[in-house]
């Protein structure tokens, strides 16, 4: 609606909406920005139209205010008509100036700061002057004013102009006002300038942000990355180390101990606190702080490596163990990584007692030693429960070098390590300085090289059981599952027959002749050099007192010499040189610089060696000869081998086996995997089988000259008695006492094959019997256990026991896994026991087996000797005991042996049984129900009831021996055994 005082002229009038005109804000024929959305909008400059880049030019008066113009308003030119040096000054001077724009005083420069969204609050600035505007219309610092115009402006405008002023680039400052903000506003807020410490700061802040934002991702990557395929730790709860399997001798003592680790795990309740503490202090001082890696010792080892100072891993128990336990050690970062990962995840898994354990379980501390409990065995010959502080920091200094640091080979350098350790825990506050100091002057007693039971106490037994082991369980499982095996073996009784054994070789070699020295030097110079050499070749425990040495003479006196081996140098006086005196004196046969072998003389001048390998080893080893000085004994070397298996008959356990004459020489064991002929030492069972099929002692044969056709052969063959000699008819008992070959042929050929075979798989003979006449003179292989199985049965009153070699098979938790039980087979009657037990106690009394009667108890056994004596043999008995003695050489050469089992075997099952009996209680053989024992032999004739006078007897109208003899043909005469 029109004013009627109204006198704008009519130019400048529009239409209202009403119809009527309205006075135009500016006198301008055009707005200053195009017309957005309803063309009749009261606001020719709506909030949301675009601004012009600049304004339009405006005349100014005399003092430089901006007239009212028909052309475009210059933004540049409101104001007083000043440069821009005087627009800084004047905007100094407050909101007031009529330089200052936007009237709230401060630099135009903050101007350009007015954000577009503060610009819907532009009403509120015209808010102060308002009263003003309306009561001095004219007054300089209005709005009106400001705007060169009468009118009041609208929002509109008030945002064109301060918008166009804040994109000038002005530098004077805005003034502040007490609250913060600029002077003249209420809601408008202008940021306040900062300084340049407070521009680095937030840069660095950011820097860093983004860096460890960078390093977050980066691990996060690697994490998933390294993840990959990587071992489960769970499986660790349940972890089983690789341990020792053991084996035990009747009496608990380890007789064997195989593993690819020589482990023995302990609880850490059984190892002491202090033991714990050396371990921490040296390798892991963190370990109950951190979460299984410890980044501040990954920096300073790194750090310590860079400066070459020392090369450290900076590795923490944890990340040890996750190594050794799941993967390699190979010196690679992804393996480091994945070495963290799996630390991280461990210590998710296990308490911290239990890593350690775990890790003191595992580690490896040089000489085989695998865990404390190894080591303290290894090095102190104690428990780890008995262990000092000093000796416990002494393992522990090990852990940095197991091989150089070992107080075995590097002494001093175990020393200094131990030291370390003592000094690490009292630094940490594990030890007092007192306790510290009497750790360090504590002296600590090494025991030196610890010997190896699988080769020192009955190497051929507990191999023997090895081999059983890894047939029923698997090479693997025995060597990494801990197997506690409970064996038969009796260590005393395998004592007695190493000796009884090396006795006889050594016995058997001088028989033989002395063939003199095996090497000569001719200098000193060449002296000193072989035996450096020889000692090289030394066993580090020290002389075996069951083997013999070769031994540089260095002189020779009248009945004596003087010799050395290696560092040992002894003497060897005349009763042990008087098997070689006969052919001569000594500086005949013996110079300086010889060679001769020598065994170390036993303490005993009764019978030598009386010292076990075991005990003499282990003295040795503990360093208990100071003085290197010994007495030796002359021997001499043989090829002939020996081997000895003894069975108690009580419970058919293995309690001695000898397989050879030196285990470190040949593995091979002749007591359990050489099937030998037994010769004459198998006519025992061929005699039972004729007293279960008609013959008794009593029956008569004829020991005279026979041609017989040979079934197995194919041949005619004329069997031969070992002396070449006919005695004519003879009872069988004489005859087996004898060992008459021709009656054995006979009876062998009366009653048959079948009955010899059902007979002989009885009493446990596995292997096939040949067809053929000459098996009754043993002429077929057969083993040690079959034969001692047979044996069995005679004093047992017929019952045959197994050999057995394990009573009981545990796991490492001390679980039974398997029993043996003694085996028994009623094999033959009691009676015919009962005969055989009889007619072998005379053959030792009055025949073959003369060389066993000193030992001046009940006993009986058998000789054998094969075709051409390359194999000797005694198999005998006592109601204790059943024993087996075999020599001979492995090639089967002819005369290998050259003597009769009677002198070469026997002696051997003496000396065996003089010892092992020794102390024990003598008792006879029993007479079993339905049987009779009669006059006749040196201890009586057993016979079943009723058949004395009896039996099976060869007609005695035959012809002569002599006409039968004679009468027969002679071809294949040089074929027959020779045999005993």
């Amino acid at each position: 609606m029109s004013d009627k005082n109204d006198k704008t002229p009519e130019s400048q009038k529009v239409p209202a909406l009403d119809g009527s005109q309205e006075t135009r804000l500016f006198p301008i024929t055009k707005p200053l920005v195009p017309a957005i959305g309803n063309p009749s909008q009261e606001d020719p400059l709506p909030d949301s139209a675009p601004l012009p880049a600049k304004l339009p030019s405006s005349p100014k008066d005399q003092r430089g205010n901006r007239l009212q113009s028909s052309s475009p308003l210059d933004a540049d030119d409101w104001g007083p008509a000043s440069t821009n040096d005087q627009d800084y000054h004047d905007d100094q001077d407050g909101p007031d100036d009529p330089g200052d724009l936007d009237g709230l005083g401060g630099s135009d420069a903050a101007d350009k700061h007015i954000d577009l969204k503060d610009l819907d609050n532009l009403d509120d600035l015209d808010e102060p002057y308002d009263q003003e505007d309306q009561d001095y219309p004219n007054h300089p610092g209005s709005t009106r004013d400001w705007l060169g115009l009468d009118e009041k402006p609208s929002p509109s405008q008030k945002r064109q102009v301060l918008l166009e002023d804040s994109l000038k680039n002005r530098k004077k400052p805005r003034e502040k006002s007490k609250g913060g903000g600029l002077k003249g506003t209420k809601a408008l807020s202008i940021p306040k300038k900062r300084g340049i410490l407070w521009k680095l700061f937030w840069g660095a802040f950011w820097f860093f942000l983004g860096i460890a934002l960078l390093v977050s991702v980066t691990i996060l990557v690697v994490y998933i990355y390294f993840s990959q395929d990587l071992p489960s730790v769970v499986t660790l709860k349940n972890y089983q180390p690789k341990t020792v399997t053991f084996f035990y001798a009747v009496d608990g003592r380890v007789i064997g101990e195989f593993s690819h680790e020589r482990r023995i795990p302990v609880s850490l309740a059984q190892m002491p606190m202090h033991l714990r503490e050396a371990f921490l202090a040296v390798e892991d001082t963190d370990f109950y702080r951190h979460q299984g890696v410890n980044l501040k010792a990954v920096a300073r080892a790194a750090y310590n490596n860079f400066k070459g100072e020392d090369i450290q891993g900076g590795s923490t128990i944890t990340q040890q163990l996750v190594r050794s336990l799941l993967l390699t050690s190979e010196r690679k970062i992804s393996r480091k990584i994945r070495e963290m990962i799996l630390a991280f995840r461990l210590e998710s898994s296990l308490t911290k007692d239990q890593i350690l354990e775990l890790y003191l379980n595992q580690i490896y501390l040089g000489q085989g030693a695998y865990g404390v409990e190894a080591a303290a065995q290894e090095y102190f010959d104690k428990h780890v429960e008995q262990l000092t502080v000093a000796e416990s920091a002494m393992l522990a200094g090990i852990t940095q070098s197991p091989e150089g640091k070992n107080p075995l080979k590097k002494p001093e350098e175990a020393r200094s390590r131990q030291l370390h350790a003592i000094g690490r825990m009292e630094y940490v506050g594990f030890l007092t300085p007192e306790e510290a100091n009497a750790a360090r002057g504590e002296v600590l007693n090494i025991r030196g090289h610890r010997p190896n039971p699988n080769t020192t106490i009955a190497p051929y037994f507990t191999e023997h059981v090895r081999r059983l082991m890894v047939e029923k369980y698997g090479e693997e499982s025995v060597y990494n599952d801990g197997y506690r095996v409970y064996t038969t073996l009796d260590i005393r009784d395998q004592q007695a027959a190493d000796a009884a054994v090396a006795r006889g070789l050594w016995e058997y070699a001088r028989r033989r002749g002395f063939k003199g020295p095996i090497n000569h030097y001719d200098s000193d110079e060449a002296i000193a050099a072989a035996l450096s050499a020889y000692e090289k070749k030394l066993p580090a425990e020290g002389l075996d007192p069951y083997r013999l040495y070769e031994a540089v003479i260095l002189e020779v006196q009248d009945n004596s010499l003087s010799v050395r081996v290696g560092p040992y140098i002894g003497t060897i006086e005349k009763k042990d040189l008087d098997w070689i005196l006969p052919k001569g004196s000594l500086s005949k046969q013996l110079t300086r610089g010889d060679v001769v072998w020598v065994r170390v003389k036993g303490p005993s001048e009764e019978v030598p060696l009386t010292e076990s390998r075991e005990l003499a080893l282990a003295r040795i080893g503990a360093g208990q000869e100071q003085n290197p000085n010994k007495s030796f004994v002359l021997e001499q070397t043989t090829d002939v081998q020996a081997a000895l298996l003894s069975m108690d008959l009580r419970d058919g356990g293995v309690r001695a086996m000898v397989g050879g004459r030196d285990f470190s020489e040949s593995q091979y064991n002749r007591a359990t995997q050489s099937q030998r002929q037994p010769g004459s030492s198998f006519k025992p069972i061929v005699y039972t089988s004729a007293m279960d099929n008609g013959f008794t002692p009593g029956s008569i044969m004829v020991d005279g000259p026979v041609v017989v056709d040979d079934i197995g052969s194919g041949k005619r063959w004329k069997p031969m008695n070992s002396d070449g000699k006919f005695l004519g008819p003879m009872t069988l008992y004489s005859a087996l006492v004898a060992s008459r070959n021709l009656v054995s042929v006979k009876v062998l050929e009366r009653i048959g094959f079948d009955a010899l075979d059902k007979t002989a798989s009885d009493m446990g003979i596995t292997a096939k019997l040949p067809r053929s006449l000459a098996v009754a003179l043993g002429a077929h292989g057969i083993t040690m256990p079959e034969m001692i199985g047979a044996y069995s049965s005679f004093p047992n009153q017929g019952a045959r026991v197994v050999p057995r070699y394990i009573t009981r098979i545990e796991d490492r938790y001390g679980n039974v896994l398997e029993t043996f039980d003694p085996v028994f087979y009623q094999a033959i009657s009691p009676p015919t026991a009962c005969i055989l037990t009889f007619m072998l106690r005379g053959a030792v009394a009055q025949g073959t087996g003369s060389a066993v009667k000193p030992l001046d108890r009940p006993v009986g056994g058998k000789t054998g000797t094969t075709n051409d004596y390359s194999d000797a043999w005694f198999v005998g008995f006592t109601p204790e005991y059943v024993t087996a003695v075999w020599m001979g050489t492995d090639e089967l050469k002819p005369r290998g042996v050259g003597e009769v089992g009677g002198r070469a075997a026997a002696p051997i099952f003496l000396y065996y049984m003089q010892k092992v009996l020794t102390g024990v209680p003598i008792t006879d053989f029993t007479v079993p129900e339905g049987a009779t024992l009669e006059s006749g032999g040196a201890f009586g004739i057993c016979y079943k009831e009723g058949t004395v006078g009896t039996g099976i007897s060869e007609n005695t109208s035959d012809p002569s021996p002599e006409e039968d003899f004679m009468r027969n043909d002679m071809e294949n005469f040089g074929d027959e055994p020779l045999v005993n």
